[in-house]
C-alpha cells in the first residue's frame, strides 16, 4: 500500500469512527447494560484497530457500518464467554441476534442516563463527549480548557458510576422522561458538540470544519426539542443554523479559515438564516443560547463587516456575562471592544485571560496577534509565534505561518 493509499485509508477509518462510534456504543450499552461499559469500549477500540489494519484503499466492506457493528458485538460476546464465572447467562441471551443499530433515540437515551449519574457535572460531560459523541481526549481537553490528564481521571469516575446503574434503566421500551436538569445537561452536550465540529479538522475531507459533528448536534437538538418542547432548546437550534449558514464562506480554496471580516457574504445560506429565525422566539427568561443567537443574527444582518452594530453586540455580551461568565465569552467581548476602538480596555481584558487561555486555547493568541497587527507589529509576531507553538494541527500552522510571513 502506498503512503497516499495508507493516508486515505486512515482518513476514511477516522470518518467511520466519527460517524458510527456513538451509534454502536449507545446501542450496545442499551443491550448489554452499563456494567460492561469497559468491555464494550475495548471491543470498539479493537474493531477500529482491525479495520485500520485490514481495510485497503478502495476496498472497504460494502456495508462498513454493519461490519463494524457485527465485529464489535462478536468481540464483546467472546470476552463475556471467556469470563463466564462473572457473567449471567441472562446478560448475553439473545444478543447474538442483535441487529445493526438505528439512530432513533438510543443516543438520546444514553445521554439521559449520563445526566442522572451522581457525579460532578464535568465528569458527566466528559464521559458523554467521549463515548456518546465520539470525541478524542485531546478534543475534550481543548473544548473544556482542561488538561488531558484531568480528562482521563474524570472518565474513570464516570465509568465507575455508570456501571452501577441497573440494566433495566436502559431498556429501549422505557419512556424517556426529562427533568429540567436533564434538559439543561443535554443542551450543554449539544452546544459542545456543535462548537467542536465548527472548529475542528475533518481529516476525512481535509476540511477545517467537521460538518458531520455539527449535523449530529443539530439532529440531537431536534430530538430533544421534540421530546421536551422547551423554548431554550429552540434557541440552540437557531444558533446552530445561523453558524451553519456561514459554512461555505468560512473556508477558502486552500482549506484555510477565513475570518468574519474577510468572508464573502454572498455565500451565506439565506435559507438556513431564515430557518434559524423560525427558532428564535423571545423567551420569558433570558438564556445564554438566545443571546448568542441574537449576536450571530446581528452579524448575519450586516451587509459589510464595517457596518456591524458592534455597540449592540457589546451590550449583548455584557448581558451574557451576567448569565454565564467564561474566558471564551470575555475573549469575544474583548474582540468587540477592539472594533469599537476601546483598545486599552480590550488589551486589559486579554491580559487578564492569559492564565486561562494562553496555552490551551489557540484563539487567544491568534486574537491577540490579529488585533495588534496595526498597533504593535513585533508584539503581534510574538503572539502568532505563541499560537504556532500551541497548535498541533498542520492546517492551523500553515495559516499562522502565512500571517507571520505577511507581517
Amino acid at each position: 500500500m502506498s503512503h497516499k493509499d495508507e493516508l486515505n485509508t486512515n482518513q476514511f477509518t477516522e470518518h467511520l469512527f466519527r460517524e458510527f462510534y456513538q451509534e454502536v456504543f449507545s446501542s450496545l450499552v442499551l443491550k448489554f447494560g452499563s456494567k460492561y461499559v469497559d468491555i464494550i469500549e475495548d471491543a470498539l477500540q479493537e474493531t477500529f484497530y482491525k479495520a485500520l489494519k485490514s481495510w485497503k484503499y478502495n476496498d472497504y466492506p460494502s456495508k462498513p457500518k454493519g461490519w463494524l457493528f457485527t465485529v464489535t458485538k462478536n468481540h464483546i460476546l467472546n470476552n463475556l464467554k471467556k469470563n463466564q464465572k462473572n457473567v449471567s447467562l441472562h446478560d448475553v441471551e439473545g444478543v447474538g441476534e442483535l441487529s445493526i443499530p438505528q439512530k432513533e433515540d438510543a443516543q438520546l437515551q444514553l445521554v439521559l442516563a449520563c445526566s442522572k449519574l451522581a457525579i460532578k457535572q464535568q465528569s458527566k460531560i466528559i464521559f458523554t463527549l467521549k463515548h456518546i459523541c465520539g470525541f478524542g481526549v485531546s478534543e475534550i481537553a481543548t473544548s473544556l480548557l482542561i488538561s488531558e490528564e484531568n480528562v482521563y481521571k474524570n472518565l474513570q469516575r464516570a465509568k465507575q458510576k455508570l456501571q452501577l446503574v441497573p440494566k433495566e434503566f436502559f431498556h429501549r421500551e422505557n419512556t424517556l422522561v426529562f427533568s429540567e436538569v436533564d434538559i439543561e445537561y443535554i443542551e450543554t452536550i449539544i452546544y459542545c458538540m456543535f462548537n467542536e465540529g465548527y472548529d475542528s479538522m475533518n481529516n476525512a475531507s481535509n476540511s477545517p470544519i467537521h460538518k458531520e459533528i455539527c449535523f449530529e448536534a443539530v439532529r440531537l437538538g431536534h430530538l430533544l426539542e421534540k421530546k421536551s418542547k422547551i423554548v431554550r432548546t429552540r434557541h440552540i437550534l437557531a444558533l446552530c443554523y445561523f453558524h451553519m449558514a456561514r459554512f461555505e464562506s468560512r473556508i477558502n480554496e486552500h482549506n484555510e479559515f477565513v475570518s468574519l471580516r474577510n468572508q464573502d457574504r454572498s455565500k451565506w445560506d439565506q435559507q438556513l438564516i431564515r430557518l434559524g429565525f423560525t427558532y428564535l422566539e423571545k423567551p420569558s427568561v433570558l438564556n445564554r443560547y438566545y443571546i448568542e443567537a441574537l449576536i450571530a443574527s446581528i452579524h448575519l444582518g450586516a451587509k459589510t463587516f464595517s457596518q456591524t452594530n458592534w455597540k449592540e453586540i457589546l451590550t449583548l455580551y455584557n448581558t451574557l456575562l451576567r448569565i454565564i461568565d467564561t474566558p471564551i465569552i470575555r475573549l469575544n467581548r474583548a474582540i468587540c471592544m477592539f472594533e469599537l476602538h476601546m483598545n486599552d480596555a480590550a488589551i486589559k481584558e486579554l491580559e487578564s485571560l492569559k492564565p486561562h487561555l494562553e496555552n490551551r486555547y489557540i484563539y487567544f493568541s491568534v486574537s491577540m496577534a490579529e488585533y495588534l497587527e496595526d498597533k504593535d507589529v513585533e508584539l503581534a509576531k510574538f503572539w502568532y509565534q505563541k499560537s504556532l507553538n500551541t497548535t498541533k494541527q498542520e492546517f492551523r500552522k500553515e495559516l499562522i505561518k502565512s500571517k507571520l510571513n505577511r507581517l
